[in-house]
């Protein structure tokens, strides 16, 4: 049994009446050494234990005053709770869920700020056995998963690679053999896996590479493309951390941006937002899909046609 399991185990056993040490190793199926070390564990991390004639036993403790947490000290916190070896308890699966639905199902707000997004929560047994799969090489079955477009997915097999944090979420990049190529998953969209017994070789896959020109999450393939910018437009683009100055050429009122992007839809979208201050200017393929995407946005609004 792992120690972060047998902890849990022990204050379990303890809160329900004292035990005694034999009782304790019995039950854990360790020496009475090591539950010694583990109660000392449990006292220096907080857990107020004590100890009468009749074995040891859980004091028991007043609830914690509401926490205000910030954004990045959420993440850490969603981090910490998903890495946790889950599957090897499922009272710490549980215990884990619980905390996340009091932390990011309701999130405590702290005067004069406001968090108006949620961070994704992730099923925790979903999440440890997804990084299970990838450490050890080994195969998963999607049984169920919702795409975006709500259609249900079953029994895919997939063989994971990475678990990347982008967009506000967590995604699972894995080698999809129906697809023939690597594909990308959102876990809070996973329904139900199966961790595989079967493992799998694993080709070279260089994640910076796999992701670059992304703006976010959405891949395809890499392609180049100009762009011209002008007005407020012109001044974002200079400040993007994500163009380096090689890029960029100044021409006149206008900055020519020249660059390889990935995920096409995702971009089209991006510079459609920017109005007439960004116009594409190759490849022509591209440039005839934002006309087609401007001109029906304006259909929509009953300015043409």
């Amino acid at each position: 049994m792992e120690k972060l399991a047998r902890l849990l185990k022990i204050w379990k056993l303890c809160k329900e009446r004292p035990r005694n040490v034999p009782e304790l190793a019995r039950l854990c199926h360790v020496t009475e050494r090591t539950i010694y070390r583990d109660i000392k564990s449990l006292g220096e991390i907080g857990v107020l234990i004590s100890y009468s004639d009749k074995g040891y036993y859980i004091i028991e403790e007043e609830p914690l005053p509401q926490l205000n947490f910030n954004d990045k000290e959420k993440l850490v916190l969603a981090i910490a709770l998903q890495t946790l070896p889950l599957h090897l308890d499922r009272e710490l699966e549980q215990l884990v869920n619980s905390a996340f639905h009091k932390l990011f199902t309701h999130p405590p707000q702290a005067e004069g700020i406001i968090i108006d997004e949620k961070l994704p929560v992730t099923k925790a047994h979903v999440f440890t056995r997804l990084q299970k799969a990838i450490n050890e090489c080994r195969k998963v079955t999607l049984v169920e998963y919702i795409k975006l477009t709500n259609e249900i997915v079953r029994d895919r097999i997939v063989e994971p690679y990475l678990l990347v944090y982008r967009e506000h979420d967590w995604y699972l990049v894995a080698w999809t053999p129906i697809r023939n190529g690597f594909r990308i998953y959102r876990t809070n969209r996973i329904v139900k896996l199966r961790l595989e017994i079967d493992t799998f070789e694993r080709r070279p896959f260089d994640a910076e590479a796999f992701f670059k020109g992304s703006l976010g999450i959405m891949v395809d393939r890499p392609q180049h493309v100009v762009i011209r910018f002008t007005g407020l437009g012109k001044e974002i683009i200079k400040k993007d951390g994500r163009f380096s100055k090689s890029e960029m050429q100044e021409e006149g009122e206008s900055l020519i941006l020249n660059t390889v992007i990935n995920g096409e839809a995702q971009w089209l979208r991006w510079l459609v937002g920017f109005g007439n201050e960004a116009e594409i200017l190759e490849p022509p393929e591209l440039r005839e899909k934002a006309i087609r995407m401007l001109k029906e946005g304006l259909q929509r609004y009953g300015e043409l046609g």
